[in-house]
């Protein structure tokens, strides 16, 4: 499901500069942008990850210097839970 995305993003950024951890109906991507959000390839991102994302589908972006994590997944709720679980947002 997630290997067009993931394909995409290590030609993007290299071998060695993005890790994936596939979960099912989601996927998590941690990519080293050394300027962040300012970094060129992320449009490039953006769109792949648009265009990868299956009908419905929901994207999360997070930047933690120099790291830029994306969560893709098929429906809110998942990508909430993971959110919550890496602690990216806090619980209600």
């Amino acid at each position: 499901m997630w290997s067009k995305i993931k394909e995409a993003t290590t030609a993007l950024f290299g071998h060695g500069h993005v890790e994936f951890l596939e979960m099912g109906k989601a996927i998590v991507g941690v990519a080293n942008a050394d300027q962040g959000f300012k970094d060129p390839r992320l449009i490039q991102l953006f769109d792949v990850l648009q265009e990868g994302l299956p009908q419905g589908g929901v994207l999360s972006i997070h930047h933690r210097q120099p790291q830029v994590i994306f969560i893709a997944g098929t429906d809110r709720r998942l990508v909430s839970q993971i959110e919550l679980q890496r602690g990216f947002r806090e619980a209600a």
